[in-house]
């Protein structure tokens, strides 16, 4: 809400046929890196059954991460904690 430069309506209207018209599900299995999935807790966009395929079908994918108290834009939500988990997980790597 204390965005200076706010998404328009056009603009959002392009990210939703944007989203809709790309898919690359079947790609996922070419991930050969080790991959860190993290999602907030209550996020709307990032619908459950999809975080938990992105683990399924990345082959290096690790368990997924929730950040309690976030919702979509985790590492604005909560800063701290997005950093000190992908810099564990960088650190690991």
């Amino acid at each position: 809400m204390d965005d200076p430069h706010p998404q328009s309506l056009a603009g959002l209207r392009h990210q939703i046929e944007a989203v809709n018209g790309h898919d690359t599900r079947e790609r996922l299995r070419n991930i050969t890196a080790k991959t860190l999935v993290l999602v907030g807790e209550k996020d709307i966009l990032a619908r459950p059954g999809d975080v938990e395929m992105l683990c399924r079908e990345i082959p290096r994918a690790l368990p997924l991460v929730s950040l309690s108290g976030s919702a979509h834009a985790v590492h604005m939500e909560n800063p701290g904690t997005f950093a000190a988990t992908v810099m564990e997980f960088l650190s690991k790597a």
